[in-house]
């Protein structure tokens, strides 16, 4: 009977499910044809113009008209019979993103011959009752042709899906007939049937961010919001953005911002987004918004100014409410703290001088916890680095923190502070306005103050992202509340002061490469080539993430740990016994080794610009996994067939070719109003070895002579014979992670040095 029972009610689940998708094609229909209506049968007079302002008529395009409109919809959720509920409330959401653009010459007709949008599909999240959330896109194409007819592309039949990639589904649209001067105008809608939440408005709000430009000038710009009475909202404008013009109408709070003549942000060269582009965004809640002082009721519509209080107020209350509680109870923390131990006294009878003092029970302490973090990715059969590369949001910083700082107090009686600091890449500390402003760091201050990032795999001791050297932060700490006896009742987190991180300089990010090249005897039109590259800091983590294998790097770790090393043997301790999940292990660290080479390979070709003829050998001599070690190095050889052309009975050899890729400044980036947030400073040092071929000279060395430098940076070229030998130096440093617009010739300066120099050729000369 039971199993008649389960038929059933699968038979009938299945029936249900066939009728509701089909209801929801029916209604996708009805809804598609009546947006198309309302975007392209109404006028809009932001989308009456057809032509091209006269200043911009020498753009590759130009968007005459760009709108983003959001419309929410809220009732009361109805109950048995249809009556309404007490607690409960239904919520919808209207996006649509509409954009008019002239195709003005054939690098924006190739550009948009073709576009991919998310998949179009409707999508639902649950199948078992009529009050799932619905979730739908819609997309309406059309052409605009210079005789002024309009041409409707049938989306369905122009679209292409392309391969399943980590973000899903993609599909590609193919515009037909799409020609110079001719305009596309596009839409792309979504409607979210959100569900019931309660009415108390206990859900998480919605943030939305315009930045008011694009890779092409913008001739009108609008954002169009109706938000309904059971709506709370708060928004900012800052780096010159207008604000919000608010209206009511029916009890919805209309909210409307336009701009015109907005610059386009394409190639634009070492921008900070945040702090220097016009920005916009809004926070609403379908219910009341935040808390305390800083409550919006449903219904209000209010502007933020410099309000960091409250993001601040957030992070303190995340720490508060949602570790602190557990905070005594966190098996993890407990097990991390055990490990330190084991730890310690492993190294105690191993490696004494490991143990000796608090600062190398600090160091211990934090690669410890990276290894427990991050390194144990191999674990959990990645086979890839870049996986523990990646960063992590500011809930998961916060726990790591706290657990870190667990060992410092508890097991070193170090004190460890927490450390909320704004990124060079997001907004500044006055600006504040979601918790994904703000990253977090560990700060001790024995022997000196230290800071200390959570956040991703090759970060050594005293490591911060580059993102972060010259911000600004708060410091804040967590002291034990203690009752009488000294028992632990409750922890307060107090407000400490300012902080100020610490700016490294070229030195610490840098890039040594040492070349020895010959002509290849058996193909005097192929180079051998032998490389050795040494690099510091951010450079350097590009090289762990792209190259470094996780069974090395797990290895390394546990062996400074003073752990085993074994990873075969972890892995079986860790419960994993199972024959299919030791196959898989197994089976994962093998591919990632089968699959090393093309890692170099890869590498080389982003390098040279070209690919390698053959990559001989490969050797990694040091991780740079700790900072008292904290140089990456590697050597490799491997043959080019390029850069060389025979000339009679001599030969051209492209040497500016042999220093790696040069940053050209285009004609359109000479000019420039904004500041240069550069990502960091950093120096790039080349040494060339090149073997002159018996019987032959070197013509053309003087034009390898260059010196171009100044107080923001320099290109230095030097080129000598010496015996049958051709040495080239060159050295490019950028000083400073930021300069005034002012200096902007003076880094182009040395830039063009450097691009001019990749274009320079010698001439091996038959004597």
């Amino acid at each position: 009977m039971k199993k008649q029972s389960f038929i059933i009610i699968a038979a009938l689940v299945f029936i249900s499910t066939f009728q509701l998708y089909a209801q929801d094609s029916k209604k996708y229909k009805e809804m598609s044809a009546e947006l198309e209506q309302s975007i392209w049968g109404t006028k809009d007079p932001m989308f009456e113009t057809n032509t091209i302002p006269t200043e911009y008529k020498n753009e590759s395009a130009v968007v005459l008209a760009q709108k983003h409109a959001i419309a929410t919809d809220t009732k009361r959720k109805t109950g048995l019979f249809g009556l309404p509920t007490k607690n409960f409330i239904d919520k919808k959401i209207w996006k649509t993103f509409r954009q008019k653009i002239v195709i003005n010459d054939q690098n924006s007709l190739n550009e948009f011959s073709e576009i991919s949008f998310a998949k179009l599909d409707s999508k639902r999240q649950s199948v078992y009752f009529r009050s799932q959330n619905l979730a739908f896109t819609f997309i309406g194409i059309r052409l605009i042709k210079l005789d002024g007819t309009v041409q409707k592309i049938n989306v369905d039949e122009s679209a292409v899906t392309l391969k399943e990639t980590k973000d899903g589904k993609k599909n590609k649209i193919a515009i037909p007939n799409l020609a110079i001067g001719d305009i596309l105008d596009y839409y792309i809608a979504s409607y979210d049937e959100l569900g019931a939440i309660t009415a108390a408005g206990f859900n998480t709000p919605e943030i939305e961010t315009f930045v008011l430009s694009d890779e092409y000038p913008i001739v009108n710009f609008g954002i169009y919001m109706v938000l309904d009475k059971r709506v709370a909202a708060e928004y900012q404008s800052f780096n010159n953005a207008p604000a919000f013009k608010v209206t009511q109408k029916d009890e919805d709070n209309i909210l409307e911002l336009t701009a015109t003549n907005l610059p386009k942000s394409k190639d634009l060269v070492w921008v900070s987004t945040y702090r220097q582009i016009p920005v916009v965004r809004i926070r609403y809640n379908f219910g009341n918004l935040h808390k305390d002082e800083f409550e919006i009721k449903k219904g209000e519509v209010k502007k933020n100014v410099n309000d960091s209080k409250r993001v601040e107020k957030e992070v303190q209350d995340i720490l508060r409410n949602n570790f602190l509680a557990v905070y005594d109870s966190d098996q993890t923390l407990y097990a991390l703290r055990s490990q330190f131990e084991i730890v310690k006294a492993n190294l105690k009878k191993t490696r004494p001088t490991a143990v000796a003092s608090n600062d190398s029970l600090a160091y211990l302490a934090y690669y410890l916890w990276r290894r427990n973090c991050f390194y144990d990715e191999v674990f959990t059969l990645k086979d890839d680095m870049k996986d523990a590369d990646r960063g992590i949001n500011l809930g998961q910083q916060l726990l790591y923190t706290l657990r870190m700082r667990s060992v410092y107090e508890n097991g070193i009686k170090m004190d460890c502070e927490f450390v909320d600091a704004t990124s060079r890449n997001s907004v500044t500390r006055k600006n504040l306005f979601e918790l994904s402003d703000l990253s977090v760091l560990t700060r001790i201050n024995a022997p000196k103050t230290q800071y200390l990032y959570l956040g991703n795999a090759f970060y050594n001791f005293g490591e911060v992202p580059t993102s972060l050297e010259g911000s600004d932060g708060a410091y804040f700490s967590i002291k034990p509340d203690k009752a009488l006896f000294g028992k632990v009742k409750g922890y307060n987190i107090d407000n400490e002061g300012n902080a100020k991180i610490p700016i490294l300089t070229k030195e610490d990010h840098s890039q040594e490469t040492a070349l020895s090249i010959s002509l290849d005897p058996t193909d005097n039109q192929t180079l051998n080539f032998t490389r050795v590259v040494k690099a510091k800091g951010q450079i350097r983590r590009y090289f762990q993430a792209s190259l470094l294998m996780p069974e090395d790097v797990v290895k390394e770790e546990m062996a400074y740990l003073g752990l085993p090393n074994d990873l075969v043997e972890e892995y079986k301790k860790m419960g994993r016994t199972q024959k299919k999940n030791f196959e898989e292990f197994t089976t994962i660290l093998k591919k990632a080794r089968d699959t090393e080479k093309e890692k170099f390979e890869a590498e080389l070709k982003e390098e040279l610009d070209e690919k390698v003829k053959e990559l001989k050998s490969f050797t990694i001599i040091n991780r740079g996994l700790h900072h008292t070690n904290n140089v990456f190095e590697m050597k490799e050889e491997f043959s080019v067939n390029a850069w060389v052309k025979k000339a009679g009975n001599n030969f051209i050899i492209e040497v500016g070719k042999l220093v790696g890729g040069q940053f050209e400044i285009k004609a359109d980036q000479r000019e420039r109003k904004l500041d240069i947030y550069m990502p960091y400073a950093r120096m790039y040092t080349y040494t060339v070895d090149f073997t002159i071929p018996d019987g032959f000279s070197v013509e053309g060395i003087d034009k390898l002579n260059e010196k171009v430098e100044n107080e923001c940076g320099a290109f230095i070229s030097t080129a000598v014979v010496k015996g049958n030998k051709l040495l080239i130096t060159t050295k490019k440093y950028y000083n400073n992670i930021e300069e005034k617009a002012a200096n902007w010739p003076k880094l182009t300066a040395f830039i063009d040095a450097a691009f001019e120099f990749g274009k320079e050729k010698i001439l091996l000369k038959k004597k």
